[in-house]
């Protein structure tokens, strides 16, 4: 949903997992580019909270169901060092939001590298069980190629997803994010494109 290249995402449309009534989504990371948010709307009329404190633009009603928070999510609800902006937990978020006892239909998260920061807090607080679908770009690197602590990070985040009930249904690299890999000496996919359903999915609302 949304753009077919960059911005846009796999929604998994069968009748356990798609959007339900009164749907609610949670967008991470927007970058001017609401086609995603905009198009959920369209489909399944869901509320859509769209976060991203780069973009210098005050909290607004960007459209239709669609509400603009100028803040970006993280592992604590400090400010971001050297940036000023406002950075919460997840589930700080569905707090101030009123949301804690809401079902997150989609949960969308495209934040460059700062998912490392924010998963373990995310699945560590239990938030994550009210999540219906996720879809999150990981980011293995955004210049050079990591050492492999960050591979290991990686994985022990997707276990720990596994673990929960995430399962997932579609993968997409992202060929505008490449490195150069010291073994062979070849670009690599830096980014990728992960959808998830959550096989212990139970609705609280």
């Amino acid at each position: 949903m949304g753009k077919l290249d960059d911005g846009g995402w796999d929604i998994c449309d069968d009748l356990a997992y798609r959007p339900g009534k009164n749907c609610l989504v949670y967008s991470f990371g927007i970058n001017f580019d609401f086609s995603f948010d905009d198009a959920i709307v369209k489909k399944y009329g869901c509320e859509v909270h769209s976060f991203d404190p780069s973009m210098r633009r005050p909290d607004h009603k960007h459209g239709k169901n669609v509400m603009f928070h100028a803040s970006g999510l993280s592992k604590d609800n400090q400010s971001s060092r050297g940036k000023l902006w406002k950075m919460r937990t997840l589930k700080q978020f569905l707090g101030e939001l009123g949301h804690l006892n809401r079902t997150i239909d989609v949960l969308k998260i495209d934040i460059e590298e700062w998912e490392w920061l924010a998963l373990p807090e995310m699945i560590k607080s239990g938030v994550m069980s009210q999540v219906r679908q996720f879809d999150v770009e990981l980011h293995i690197t955004l210049k050079t190629e990591p050492n492999k602590n960050k591979y290991f990070l990686g994985l022990s985040i997707l276990k720990d997803l596994y673990d929960i009930g995430f399962r997932i249904f579609w993968t997409h690299r992202n060929l505008y994010c490449k490195f150069n890999s010291r073994v062979g000496s070849v670009a690599r996919s830096g980014c990728h494109e992960v959808s998830f359903i959550n096989v212990n999915f139970k609705p609280k609302s």
